[in-house]
């Protein structure tokens, strides 16, 4: 193609080959753009684990210091005090939740699906799935 353009004219063969090095550049340009993107939303998704990660250590740490009963299941006398510690507020807080609202919340967490007492009980996977969904950054 190349060389029937520059037989035909030469301006038409320079045009042409300029056009072609443009779309390459393009290209190459936007995979680099694609990559960029898959980067930065693979590095925020493990940004965001870590921190899920170190607010469970953090919690479970202030539990464990706190389980009156020793059974790792929060109740809400326990979950109010936890909320009282210097730790947990801070960890809380890194990850976006507010624990004063929290804390507004838990006649709500802790009330009995069926029978309406407030006797509930949460295990500690449940208890972070809760806290996460309070999250101002879901």
């Amino acid at each position: 193609v190349m060389r029937a353009l520059i037989d035909e004219h030469v301006a038409l063969g320079l045009i042409f080959l300029l056009y072609v090095l443009l779309a390459e550049m393009t290209v190459m340009n936007l995979l680099v753009g694609v990559l960029c993107e898959v980067v930065n939303v693979v590095a925020s998704a493990e940004k965001e684990e870590l921190m899920v990660q170190y607010v469970k250590s953090k919690l479970l740490k202030v539990l464990r210091q706190m389980d009156d009963d020793g059974d790792e299941q929060i109740s809400k006398t326990e979950f109010v005090s936890m909320l009282e510690h210097v730790d947990a507020c801070s960890a809380l807080q890194e990850v976006g939740v507010d624990p004063v609202g929290l804390v507004d919340f838990a006649d709500f967490i802790f009330e009995d699906e069926v029978d309406g007492d407030s006797d509930k009980q949460l295990t500690f996977p449940d208890f972070i799935e809760l806290v996460m969904q309070f999250r101002g950054t879901n």
